[in-house]
């Protein structure tokens, strides 16, 4: 139940803090943290929400996202950012001229768009979250329909 936590989760044998984070939130309701699999790491680092140094260290990138993600958001972040990055933010070929976030990426390859575009406006990182989570990706059956 409550009891059980990602320090102890951890502790089994190859169990580690991205099992853990999605066992402890899909099983049992407990959010501790947010899992960071291929497709959330591609996403913070293009979205520049975590800074390129961490880009190989999952725990580091999860910690920079802890820090700017308000905590009610942490328990979708793995599932809709999957969605996100199979649908839309592919690693080698991002659907940018469909983004919704498009306008806040400083990665976006989209004419028109870009560090000019981008650089009109007020970009933190709480900004590109709370824009992120408006625009997020939900569930539609097996697909995922933007907002």
């Amino acid at each position: 139940g409550s009891e059980m936590c990602i320090r102890d989760s951890v502790k089994l044998p190859g169990v580690g803090r991205k099992t853990a984070n999605i066992v402890l939130n899909v099983g049992f309701g407990i959010v501790e943290g947010i899992a960071v699999d291929t497709h959330v790491n591609r996403i913070a680092h293009r979205l520049m929400l975590s800074p390129k140094t961490h880009a190989k260290e999952p725990l580091k990138t999860e910690q920079d996202l802890l820090k700017i993600l308000p905590h009610e958001y942490w328990g979708s972040v793995n599932h809709q950012w999957i969605t996100f990055g199979r649908e839309i933010c592919d690693a080698r070929k991002p659907k940018c001229d469909e983004c919704p976030l498009a306008d806040l990426c400083p990665s976006v390859r989209v004419r028109g768009w870009g560090p000019a575009a981008f650089c009109r406006h007020p970009r933190t990182a709480t900004n590109v979250a709370q824009h992120m989570w408006v625009a997020r990706a939900q569930y539609d059956g097996d697909r995922c329909r933007l907002l």
